[in-house]
């Protein structure tokens, strides 16, 4: 139960902050995350760099892009994931939105 709650405020913390950079959560359950920003469509070399930085960080199991979507798909060890990580991943959403 515990672990359920931690989820759903990474989750909305993740909302709050990514909504006005226009990046939107489409699916979340602990150790998947899909992201989509319509823009990234046509910004492959931003996209190339955030999947480089996110792939570094030792959360992250991998990322996946479709372009035709406009989605990242991230998969990672949620048992790990902590408000540090949060902020990191934001920071980096922020930076190449």
């Amino acid at each position: 139960m515990l672990q359920q709650i931690k989820e759903m405020v990474i989750k909305k913390n993740l909302e709050k902050t990514l909504m006005p950079y226009g990046i939107q959560i489409v699916h979340f359950i602990p150790g998947r995350l899909r992201v989509k920003l319509h823009d990234w469509k046509n910004r492959e070399g931003l996209l190339v760099s955030l999947i480089t930085d996110l792939r570094m960080d030792k959360s992250v199991a991998s990322v996946h892009f479709t372009k035709e979507t406009g989605t990242a798909l991230i998969h990672y060890d949620h048992s790990s994931v902590n408000e540090e990580t949060v902020q990191r991943w934001v920071g980096l959403f922020k930076k190449y939105a």
